[in-house]
């Protein structure tokens, strides 16, 4: 895995420096906007439907500032073509990888009758990826 600028996580040579002192420049360092998972069922349901659910959570995300992470937009979901070769376990260890990554998580409502959602959710909670409210998001 790489970081932003290139860099091998795991390289030895990797140096970590504390947070620069901006206070002479009369700057505060840029905080990096926070990225959200949205996670809600999707198996099971009308494609529209499920579209549109995950769809309007993206907007509603944009607009109070968070990048957003919507695995309906990722390829296997987005391309049936890739979901038929990867199939179900593959394509949610790829949204789960796009978790990872990510700060938070919002949970769309029937989100306790997906097992995906509630895989996504257990694995939010493991790795302290804070669970967001879309009302307080």
């Amino acid at each position: 895995m790489f970081d932003s600028d290139g860099h091998f996580i795991d390289d030895p040579l990797l140096v970590v420096t504390t947070e620069p002192d901006f206070s002479n420049l009369g700057l505060e360092p840029q905080r990096p906007v926070k990225k959200i998972y949205i996670s809600g069922p999707i198996s099971g349901i009308d494609r529209a439907t499920y579209l549109a659910n995950f769809a309007r959570a993206e907007i509603i995300l944009k607009a109070k500032g968070y990048k957003v992470v919507n695995p309906t937009r990722l390829p296997p979901s987005r391309w049936l073509w890739i979901y038929r070769i990867l199939g179900y376990r593959l394509t949610l260890l790829y949204d789960l990888w796009h978790l990872f990554k990510c700060d938070g998580i919002v949970l769309l409502d029937g989100w306790r009758q997906s097992k995906g959602a509630r895989l996504e959710r257990a694995t939010a909670i493991i790795f302290d990826i804070k669970e967001i409210a879309i009302k307080e998001a």
